[in-house]
């Protein structure tokens, strides 16, 4: 397994396999805990297993308060699964709606099969299949990361905000 700890954002520029849900996790992980203006995450549905562990969460966190420029966007292709299973991640966003928001994938889009994470238009990490592990994650790809948020960018502007995401319900 990859120790990507040990992995530099902006400097490391070989494609690293991924296949398992840990190897996602670590790089998501590695690759959150780098970033320094920007975040962009495309998926279907937040996988627990990668985006509702503590190390996600606390180094996004982390990321948005110690830079007040700081963005988290959020593409989500089935949101409700995640809205009723209490994901930590909505609830950081709730709290930190400033810095993140979440948008549900707009309805043209939903048949692009794959999931991305695109960190400062530098590092990815891109699933194929955005309901399976196997993709790659690499830490100094400008080029696919540009040509990845131009497509997240289209899709954002034709997404709609989730009322159930800003709001916390008690």
């Amino acid at each position: 397994m990859t120790d990507f700890s040990k992995l530099v954002l902006g400097e490391y520029d070989q494609d690293v396999e991924l296949s398992s849900s840990e190897d996602n996790a670590h790089a998501t992980h590695a690759l959150i805990s780098q970033a320094r203006q920007t975040i962009d995450i495309y998926t279907h549905e937040l996988d627990t297993k990668v985006y509702n562990q503590s190390d996600c969460i606390n180094s996004l966190k982390s990321f948005v308060l110690r830079n007040t420029n700081a963005r988290v966007r959020i593409l989500i292709r089935h949101p409700n699964r995640v809205i009723r299973s209490g994901h930590r991640l909505i609830s950081l966003a709730r709290h930190l709606s400033s810095f993140i928001a979440i948008r549900v994938i707009h309805e043209d889009y939903n048949s692009l099969p794959d999931a991305f994470l695109i960190v400062d238009k530098r590092g990815i990490l891109h699933l194929l299949e955005g309901d399976r592990y196997d993709g790659i994650c690499n830490f100094n790809n400008p080029r696919q990361s540009v040509e990845l948020s131009h497509r997240f960018d289209e899709v954002w502007n034709h997404s709609q905000e989730i009322a159930d995401f800003r709001y916390i319900h008690i």
